[in-house]
């Protein structure tokens, strides 16, 4: 028994090697025939993405836009920085195992909503009514809204919104590096822990803050009162306002709340403080460094 678990194990093994050594030559027939990709980083990942059936589409050197498929999504990405989409369609990282999901129908807040990626993945997904996707950046903004007119059948069940969230109405100073869009954010300390080799390439300019409290208030009143909601929320540092201002301003929401997902940037400790008097409890473990982690807070 012990030598079919040991040949099984080999067996698999073995295969995942050969598997992924036959996908890594069929990326590099596909970059090949766009020579402009070559050396990027999408070019290194892309033997990845076929793997999990994303397939390119085109590359359009006008735009520096590379298009790809995924089943019946599509979507478009930059040759320098497509991390986040592979992060959201290769790794899965906001799947959520269907024992988490007691209804159909949730309607999912969006935070940190990047290029639009999660709330395309949210909205091909049997369960989601619609998604509400706020991001403070206004350049990656306007990727959020290319990719979701790349896929009409999902227009009208994605909002955008240009601002970023916080616990008041304020003006405030944010960074982020114009190369990397995974990285906008208005805590310095998170850009210190999380880019410290790159606190040169900064680039900063003031945003819109709104209440977070006070703007899902109007967006939950005029939803029926039985909708259930979930949050996805990945902000570089500012989810411990966000949440402070929720569970302290809005505690009626978070009884209406069925999952929180996303991502602790400096430490999950007052995450877990902020939601446990709500019955949550975090399901997730993985973590990146000492501070960096995902969650997946459900109801205990």
């Amino acid at each position: 028994m012990l030598f079919k678990k040991t040949l099984g194990k080999f067996n698999s093994r073995f295969g995942q090697r050969v598997f992924e050594a036959l996908y890594r030559k069929m990326g590099r027939f596909y970059i090949e025939d766009y020579p402009e990709l070559s050396g990027t980083a999408f070019s290194g990942i892309y033997p990845t993405l076929l793997c999990h059936n994303i397939e390119i589409l085109s590359y359009d050197p006008a735009s520096n836009l590379v298009y790809l498929q995924k089943d019946s999504l599509r979507f478009c990405t930059t040759p320098e920085y497509p991390w986040i989409l592979r992060e959201v369609f290769a790794q899965h990282i906001y799947f959520i195992h269907p024992k988490h999901l007691k209804g159909r129908d949730y309607v999912v807040f969006d935070f940190g909503m990047n290029r639009g990626y999660a709330s395309l993945y949210f909205a091909s997904q049997h369960w989601c009514k619609a998604v509400h996707g706020f991001e403070l950046n206004e350049y990656t903004a306007e990727y959020a809204r290319e990719n979701i007119l790349l896929n009409p059948q999902f227009e009208n069940r994605i909002a955008v919104y240009n601002f970023g969230l916080g616990k008041k109405d304020e003006q405030l100073d944010c960074f982020y590096l114009p190369h990397r869009d995974g990285i906008c954010t208005t805590s310095y300390e998170f850009l210190e822990d999380y880019a410290p080799e790159e606190l040169d390439k900064v680039v900063k300019k003031q945003i819109s803050i709104r209440k977070t409290s006070t703007v899902l208030r109007e967006l939950v009143e005029a939803s029926d009162p039985a909708q259930r909601f979930i949050l996805k929320i990945d902000v570089e540092g500012a989810e411990y306002d966000i949440i402070e201002d929720l569970t302290q301003q809005y505690p009626e929401l978070m009884e209406r709340l069925e999952l929180i997902i996303g991502e602790a940037h400096l430490g999950i400790e007052p995450l877990d403080l902020a939601l446990r008097p709500f019955g949550f409890q975090n399901v997730c473990h993985k973590n990146y460094n000492a501070k960096t982690r995902d969650f997946l807070y459900v109801r205990a």
